[in-house]
């Protein structure tokens, strides 16, 4: 059975505010996809390396799939993508409200739960194996 993507779990301690963004996460936009799609990888990166709770890892790993098929083929090879990438990485913190907001963002699109299911639970397998 799939666990459901919680967008509170996305919020953990300090990061509970979205105002505490700096001035680096500034240059991300929720409302870019490509944004979206390096933000979430970098937040899925930190994620497994800090083992976070294993939805918060299949959260931002459904996100970044989801954003990533919906930019155009190469699109995650551009100069734009690499700056999305290193603006990211430089205030991991800051990435909570912007990871939470792509969330929401793309809970609301069509295809969306679906999507989630499918892929949430293929990641919860190979999860659990690597996990073993």
């Amino acid at each position: 059975m799939a666990i459901p993507i919680n967008i509170p779990v996305l919020v953990m301690g300090a990061l509970l505010v979205a105002s505490c963004t700096s001035a680096q996460a500034d240059g991300l936009n929720p409302k870019n996809k490509l944004h979206c799609a390096a933000a979430l990888s970098v937040a899925g990166q930190n994620a497994e390396r800090t083992n976070a709770p294993a939805e918060q890892r299949r959260t931002f790993f459904v996100g970044n799939s989801w954003y990533s098929q919906r930019v155009p083929k190469g699109a995650l090879e551009t100069p734009e993508a690499r700056q999305a990438v290193a603006i990211a990485r430089q205030d991991i913190p800051a990435l909570e409200p912007i990871a939470a907001a792509c969330i929401k963002r793309a809970s609301r699109e069509a295809g969306f739960a679906g999507f989630r299911r499918r892929i949430g639970a293929a990641y919860d397998e190979a999860d659990a194996a690597r996990r073993r």
